[in-house]
């Protein structure tokens, strides 16, 4: 069982989180320019043990696609197609409401580079959750 990745996708940054080996904990790694996130992931996937990709699924409130959700959806299968992992699509809605409280509960507030990273965890750990559960 190796790491799993997560990405918080945005149309001008990413968030990444990444689980350590016994897919326990989620905690943030980095936030990245979207246009280096397929670089960054070359380089870093094949040195690090990642076994699954985790991207939030962009949703409105009533659980209708956004703009982004399309794009996300392509992003899944690129993913998918470029690394042959597997790549989980998970529910994002509330998660950069909740990474920026987060930062604001200590005091990095100045700190939004964060916030992105952050909902990636947040996501991360909710699908690290879920898999507990099914098992």
């Amino acid at each position: 069982m190796g790491r799993v990745l997560a990405i918080d996708y945005g149309l001008k940054r990413c968030g990444i989180a990444v689980s350590d080996p016994t897919r326990t904990i989620a905690q943030p790694l980095k936030t990245i320019e979207t246009s280096n996130l397929l670089d960054f992931l070359k380089d870093y996937i094949p040195s690090s043990g990642v076994s699954e990709l985790v991207l939030g699924y962009p949703l409105n409130l009533d659980g209708s696609p956004t703009e982004l959700t399309p794009i996300v959806e392509q992003l899944a299968k690129d993913l998918e197609k470029e690394f042959g992992l597997p790549v989980h699509l998970m529910d994002e809605r509330f998660t950069s409401r909740w990474a920026e409280r987060q930062l604001i509960g200590n005091s990095l507030r100045k700190k939004k580079q964060w916030t992105d990273a952050l909902a990636a965890a947040n996501i991360l750990e909710t699908f690290l959750l879920k898999q507990k559960q099914i098992q």
